[in-house]
């Protein structure tokens, strides 16, 4: 795990970037053009904007140079270039705090469209240098534009060559075992002994600083300036990390200032640790009072990682080092791969969860998903927000409004009284990661300090010290969720990484761009991170490291070899400790070999191996009879894993390393677990020859568990030989392969298929079946089934008879097993005309009725409303139809009447099952008249079923009529590919869809005279989407995949249809 400290260069270009000496050719890739309302949007991969008044926005890239000196400049000269007519480019939009969710209006200067002048001044800009750990770097931004708004005309400048005379390849810093500082008051110096000693094992240097010993040793102008200046005595030293460990009081911080945010000096003083991560200059330059401004020339570049864990006792210290040992040495249950992700809308326009969905994408497929985003049909309340997070994620992604007390997560407060209650950590601790305003203010009492210090739940938090950002009508787009964003891509690059290194990076990333009084230089301030720097983060499921090693008595080295289930195991930190006391140190070659020295090894000398993404090995030397533990397998006759309520051999490997015959050793083999029993715990074996292996035979009986660990030990005439051997515990479990059947008639039989859903070997039992149904009974009450491995399956046959009237459409259900079975009895096309006021199947709550005041057939209508206007104040209930059989591809259309207020009521629509709805349309205003409302999806496969959810999602009480629905029919669809394709003919050139229902991406064929900013893709609220769309000869791709599944329409002049994300 040693760390290269160096500059992370961002040179993200589409094709080519390459150095040779002083010149550099770029090569910025094709320019993305996407409608946005009346206006072209153009983006290119890794540039971002700037917040603004309305005037064209532009993208912009931060890039660093690294040079001799700042004597010459740097010049640049265009290679190639494209000219774009008759574009207007999109305004840019004000950054807001995530304080208050407030309704902005979108902003057009119309002086600044109708000005002559180019923009930008500058397509490459020199706007400062700066130092990483002494090393000078220039910092460049550039935009390869020129736009001119009142001809409309834009030259992109895709290709350009720059020369940098004084260009340096600076080299790394191959530190091989990087160093961390903790400052701290003297009175809790001791309390990281336990520390000091995991950081060594991990591959560290660690020292412990006090205050007290700075303040006498180190002058300043006052207590940070001190500390600060501590610090920049060990740029050579090897220190790295630097972790501050109290509250302010206990060490102190730094204000500074970025900007005016409008909101008065409270929020503008932005408490900051960053003064201790860059150490060049004085921050006040100027020798006024206030710190960080544009005059104190901050360079805004990070010498050292920094990060803090805030307390203010020694119980309150001991909780924040015991989450840290339980995260790094792996002590915790739920050993897998997921993300939590939570947003709402930060104002009537802005969706945050498109922010998030994009971070989303940067997570292996691995990692399991989980969404709560409030809006848009859906609401998250407090008590589903906690269960998700007690569960146990690695990550919870969170962008919504916020303040010193917690976050919005919806339609509920996460408050930090929340937070102490937390019980996720012995399942795994959490990473949070917030754009909310100020719950990371951390001179206050906050959200942040409440969740890294919680007992039992909680874990490292990162957010904001005040304002964190966002730009109206643009998610995803503000210097906050920037950071956020990129942040979790660089995590998942495929390199290991510590918190302190990423949050780093972003600052090191957008230090140009910080260079001016804006959003950027106040996040550099801002972000916090609140944790141990130096914790490597987890990227993969952790797995358990194999460790044999080669010794014989009287030799002066150890060779240990290092490996997981997947092969060697290079670059792992291996130690070996006497008590406190680092013995000895190396890190594993490629081939998982490392070799270290010791003389005279005792048996009180453990062994470490740490490796991020593994568990914590650790074992002791047992040279005093040259026997060790070699490995251990389980020996069942079926899958090899203990299963519950078995009975199996546990086979146990051991061998005598040393120069002579060990006699009558004795060893005592025990679990840590109350599930286990061992009938032989002890063997006594008269001899081990020397050089000799032999293998132990223990019976072990396992408990009635479900999926778990077991972990055991085994001894060596009463010493430890073997701590902590783990085996899993896997279950087998029978379920149905197929929870559907149609029949047309009765008396019935049907084939039931069985497979072992679980993870374990199913040996024996029976499967027992009845009718949920009192009309419905069936003819077996249990079958055997027997010796079924993980996804293996039997069948056999019910009798199924009626014992009373039962109706056509109808959904019955059978127990089998923990399992339903759903009959669906004389199954035809679903239609619904709501002729009775108890229509069979549907579900009605709220507002939600059968109405006679409107219908588009008589009698009757489904209505959401009360009396003759009036919807209810903040209501959210629904109708949801009976069963619906799918046939593959679905038409549903209906009649609608609708009369909400515009922006503030919504009418929903869903498909799905309990737990798991997709959502199809959304609509509010004014209907006027009866409309017929069509949709086009296959999610569902041929013979599954799902229901249909209408959901009136309300604000106001009175005045507005309310929502009618009628003539509900869901047919077959024998369009082509789901949809009826309208073909617009211009000539011999048409634009036409080639298929319109995919999860990835569109395909279209255009017209030779094709224009791009004819074309827009809008979802079904009226919004226009940003994909990503390249052409090739005659044929356009739309990329949907950042698009949630629904329906979009794409309109290109005349022509418009219909396309589904599914």
């Amino acid at each position: 795990m040693f760390r290269k400290f160096y500059s992370f260069l961002i040179f993200l270009f589409f094709v080519t970037l390459f150095l040779q000496a002083n010149e550099i050719d770029i090569d910025f890739g094709n320019l993305r053009i996407t409608p946005f309302r009346s206006y072209s949007k153009i983006s290119l991969e890794g540039f971002h904007y700037f917040p603004g008044n309305g005037n064209p926005m532009l993208p912009y890239k931060d890039t660093l140079i690294p040079v001799l000196s700042s004597e010459k400049g740097i010049t640049y000269t265009v290679i190639d270039s494209t000219i774009f007519e008759n574009i207007t480019i999109t305004p840019t939009q004000k950054a807001y705090p995530c304080k208050t969710n407030s309704v902005y209006k979108f902003i057009f200067d119309t002086t600044a469209y109708n000005s002559s002048k180019a923009v930008p001044d500058q397509i490459v800009k020199v706007v400062g240098y700066g130092k990483i750990r002494g090393r000078l770097y220039a910092k460049i931004l550039m935009s390869p534009f020129k736009y001119y708004p009142s001809s409309e005309e834009l030259i992109y400048y895709n290709k350009i060559h720059i020369t940098a005379p004084n260009v340096n390849n600076y080299p790394g810093n191959d530190n091989i075992y990087p160093g961390i500082v903790v400052i701290t008051d003297s009175l809790y110096s001791d309390s990281f002994v336990e520390y000091r000693k995991l950081k060594k094992i991990e591959g560290y240097s660690p020292i412990v600083r006090s205050t007290e010993f700075i303040y006498d040793n180190y002058s300043g102008t006052d207590n940070p300036d001190k500390i600060r200046n501590y610090i920049k005595t060990l740029k050579d030293s090897g220190i790295e990390y630097v972790l501050i460990a109290g509250d302010v009081e206990i060490v102190p911080t730094r204000y500074a200032f970025a900007m005016a945010s409008g909101e008065g000096w409270w929020y503008d003083s932005i408490p900051t640790d960053y003064y201790y991560g860059d150490v060049d200059g004085s921050w006040n330059a100027n020798n006024n009072t206030i710190y960080g401004e544009i005059e104190d020339s901050v360079d805004m570049l990070p010498d050292f990682y920094v990060g803090r864990i805030s307390f203010n006792d020694i119980d309150q210290l001991q909780a924040i080092l015991n989450k840290i040992y339980t995260y790094e040495k792996g002590e915790y249950l739920r050993n897998n791969c997921s993300v939590l992700a939570s947003a709402g809308f930060l104002d009537s326009y802005t969706d945050a969860s498109i922010g998030l969905d994009t971070i989303l994408t940067s997570f292996p497929e691995y990692f399991k998903k989980s969404r709560l985003y409030d809006g848009n049909g859906s609401q998250v309340y407090l008590p589903e927000f906690m269960d998700s997070l007690n569960s146990g994620f690695n990550y919870l992604i969170h962008s919504n409004h916020g303040n010193s007390y917690g976050f919005s997560i919806g339609q509920d407060f996460f408050s930090y009284d929340n937070a102490d209650t937390l019980t996720n950590v012995q399942k795994t601790p959490t990473l949070l990661y917030t754009t909310s305003c100020i719950s990371a203010s951390y001179d206050t009492d906050c959200m942040a300090e409440h969740y890294l210090r919680a007992t039992s739940g909680g874990g490292y938090y990162i957010g904001d010290a005040r304002f964190g950002w966002y730009i109206g009508y643009y998610s995803g787009e503000s210097s906050t969720d920037l950071m956020q964003r990129l942040f979790f891509s660089n995590l998942f690059d495929g390199n290991e990484h510590t918190i302190g290194e990423l949050v780093a990076r972003n600052r090191e990333v957008f230090a140009p761009s910080a260079s001016t009084e804006n959003t950027y230089r106040w996040m550099e301030y801002n972000l916090v991170l609140m944790g141990d720097p130096s914790t490597f983060l987890r990227t993969d499921s952790l797995r358990e490291l194999n460790v044999s090693y080669d010794y014989f008595a009287g030799e002066s080295e150890v060779i240990l070899n290092i490996s997981d289930y997947k092969g060697p195991v290079g670059n792992a930190v291996a130690s070996v400790f006497l008590g406190d006391s680092l013995i000895a140190r190396g890190r594993s070659d490629l081939s998982g070999h490392v070799v270290l020295s010791l003389q005279n090894p005792d048996t009180d000398d453990v062994i470490y191996v740490y490796k991020n993404n593994h568990f914590l090995f650790s074992d002791t030397f047992m040279f005093a009879y040259g026997i060790k533990y070699v490995r251990s397998f389980i020996e069942d006759g079926n899958d090899r894993c203990f299963n519950p309520g078995e009975s199996d051999t546990l086979n146990m490997v051991i061998a005598n390393q040393s120069d002579t015959t060990v006699y009558n050793p004795e060893f005592t083999f025990n679990s840590y677990d109350g599930f286990v029993n061992i009938g032989n715990s002890v063997i006594v074996l008269d001899s081990i020859g020397l050089n000799s292996v032999d293998t132990l035979k223990f019976i072990v009986d396992i408990g009635n568990v479900s999926d778990t660990t077991a972990v055991f030990y085994i001894k060596l005439n009463g010493n430890l030989l073997k701590d902590s051997i783990f085996f899993d515990v896997k279950t087998g479990k029978l379920t149905l392969k197929e929870d559907e059947f149609t029949i047309s008639d009765f008396p019935s039989s049907i084939v039931v298929n069985i497979k072992n859903g679980g993870s374990g070997y199913f040996k024996s039992g029976f499967v027992h079946i009845s009718s949920l149904e009192p009309n419905i009974y069936v003819t077996e009450d249990s079958v055997p089934i027997n010796a079924l491995y993980p996804d293996d399956s039997a069948s056999f046959s019910i009798g199924i008879d009626t014992i009373s009237t039962v109706f056509p459409n109808s959904l019955y259900g059978i127990s089998v097993g923990e399992d339903t079975l759903y009959l669906l009895y004389s199954w035809n096309n679903f239609s619904e005309t709501v002729d009775s006021l108890t229509p069979y199947g549907w579900e009605m709550y709220g507002i939600a009725h059968v109405s006679s005041k409107r219908y588009y057939s008589s009698p009757y209508s489904f209505r959401f409303g009360v009396g003759e206007d009036s919807l209810g104040y903040y209501v959210n209930d629904s109708l949801i139809s009976p069963w619906i059989r799918s046939t593959g591809r679905m038409v549903l259309q209906y009649e609608t009447w609708f009369d909400l207020q515009a922006g503030w009521d919504f009418a929903l629509l869903f498909a799905g099952k309990d737990g798991d709805w997709s959502f199809l349309d959304s609509y509010s205003g004014a209907s006027g008249n009866w409309l017929k409302k069509t949709y086009f999806f296959e999610k569902y496969p041929a013979g599954d079923s799902f229901k249909l959810k209408f959901v009136a999602s309300t604000y106001n009480e009175t005045g507005y009529e309310g929502w009618y629905i009628d003539n509900i029919n869901v047919l077959p669809d024998n369009g082509v590919n789901g949809i009826s394709i309208v073909k617009k003919k211009r000539k011999e050139n048409i634009f036409k869809l080639i298929n319109s229902i995919s999860r990835t991406s569109i395909k279209c064929v255009i017209p030779n005279n094709f224009s791009q900013y004819d074309l827009k893709v809008i979802n079904i609220i009226g919004r226009e989407m940003f994909p990503k769309i390249t052409t090739k000869s005659n044929n356009l791709i739309i990329d949907i995949r950042e698009f949630r599944p629904g329906i979009y329409i794409v309109k290109y002049k005349n022509f418009t249809n219909k396309i589904i994300k599914i």
